[in-house]
């Protein structure tokens, strides 16, 4: 999404200034941009280090679990009756997706109504193990961009970076520093301090184009809201969560948003 736009937005190239670094890279059919700052006489390359790598963790997530060329996302669709084992990093966003499914109560269902098979058909097993029992058309989507996001938070911090922002087309998660965000169209700031927003639109014009993401099997209802922010820990759950609340009463998802640590920052219809 192009309508969340954080302070890095307007930076193409990278701009390193007392070892803070600033990057803006094509990747998972958006613009995804890194920021991030080391602790103070950490050397400039280990910064470049650091988010270079992050963008590979990134890369990997797209290469997974994209809606058309995902190694793991195609082996998962055309495996209906097998075992199968996938990465470890896929298996932790399908086991996300099922909780989120289930909680949801079949709300939030990344499996398309072009085949039968919903995610309660898709059983997880020990040792990143994988079972359809019926023919799915999986689309992760937006939870896989908003897991990629949360992969690279954990690679800067691990790399030892005191504050960052990892901004994949809207969903951005920040850490260390207090970020102010802006949602166009809507005339308040939010500040974000180790957490997640995601905003989606419903049929916007701006998803790519591969990504083919439903979130209720039935083709004939509507949304109770058109455009919704959330907010929560990760960036995949936030990114998840938009799609409930699109779909659920404030009065259904509001206690569960609260046990989740998320906040629906914006709902319009």
């Amino acid at each position: 999404m192009t309508s969340v736009f954080a302070k890095v937005a307007d930076h193409a190239a990278a701009v390193i200034t007392r070892a803070r670094l600033r990057r803006m890279r094509p990747l998972m059919g958006t613009l995804c941009i890194i920021e991030c700052a080391a602790p103070s006489g950490a050397p400039t390359n280990d910064v470049e280090s650091a988010v270079q790598a992050a963008y590979e963790h990134m890369r990997l997530v797209d290469d997974l679990m994209h809606p058309q060329r995902g190694i793991d996302l195609s082996r998962i669709n055309q495996s209906a009756g097998r075992t199968l084992e996938v990465h470890a990093l896929t298996w932790r966003v399908l086991q996300l997706a099922k909780q989120i499914h289930e909680s949801s109560n079949g709300v939030f269902d990344p499996c398309l109504p072009s085949c039968e098979g919903t995610m309660s058909h898709v059983e997880l097993l020990p040792d990143n193990r994988v079972i359809c029992h019926m023919p799915v058309s999986m689309d992760m989507g937006g939870i896989a961009k908003g897991f990629a996001v949360d992969c690279a938070i954990d690679v800067l911090q691990r790399a030892g970076c005191r504050s960052g922002l990892v901004n994949a087309g809207g969903d951005i998660r920040v850490f260390g520093e207090t970020q102010i965000m802006h949602i166009a169209g809507n005339p308040q700031s939010i500040e974000l301090c180790d957490q997640a927003l995601a905003v989606s639109e419903y049929h916007h014009a701006d998803h790519p184009a591969e990504h083919r993401g439903y979130y209720h099997r039935d083709s004939g209802a509507s949304p109770i809201y058109m455009r919704v922010a959330v907010m929560a820990e990760t960036a995949a759950i936030a990114d998840a969560l938009t799609k409930c609340a699109m779909w659920m009463d404030d009065a259904v998802h509001q206690a569960w948003f609260a046990s989740l640590q998320a906040k629906v920052l914006l709902a319009q219809k």
